[in-house]
C-alpha cells in the first residue's frame, strides 16, 4: 500500500491487535483502540498485565488486517512505547475518534514504528 491507502485503511479501523511481552518472555495479543497522531500510533491503557509488560519491555507489535471488498489488505508495525498521562487535549483527540474520551484510562501509550509491512493485494 501507498501512503494515501495506508492512511484510508488506518482511518478505516477503530482496533489494531497488540502484542506485549510479559515479564517471563510469554507473548500478549489481545486488540486495543487506536489513535493516529503524526507518525506514531496512540492507545488508552488502564492499570493492568499489559502495562506491567510495558514498563518490563517498552516494545510492541500490531496487526491490522481485513478481507473487505478490496481483497486481503494487512498493516503490521513494530516499535518502541512511551507512556504518557492523560491529558485534556489527549482526551479530545480520543473523543474525536471514538466518541467519548478515555476516562477509564491510566496511561497512553505511543508508538513510533520502527519497521512497517502492509500488503494490499486483490
Amino acid at each position: 500500500m501507498d501512503a494515501t491507502a495506508i492512511r484510508e485503511f488506518l482511518d478505516g479501523h477503530r482496533h489494531a491487535t497488540v502484542a506485549t511481552t510479559r515479564p517471563n518472555g510469554r507473548p500478549q495479543a489481545s486488540p486495543l483502540s487506536f489513535v493516529v497522531h503524526e507518525a506514531s500510533f496512540w492507545f488508552a491503557i488502564s492499570e493492568g498485565q499489559r502495562l506491567r509488560n510495558l514498563e518490563h519491555v517498552p516494545y510492541l507489535a500490531l496487526v491490522i488486517s481485513d478481507d473487505g471488498d478490496a481483497g486481503h489488505r494487512l498493516f503490521i508495525a513494530e516499535g518502541p512505547t512511551t507512556l504518557h498521562p492523560v491529558t485534556a487535549d489527549a482526551a479530545r483527540a480520543w473523543a474525536d475518534r471514538h466518541g467519548r474520551e478515555p476516562s477509564w484510562a491510566s496511561a497512553l501509550i505511543e508508538v513510533a514504528p520502527e519497521r512497517l509491512f502492509t500488503y494490499g493485494g486483490e
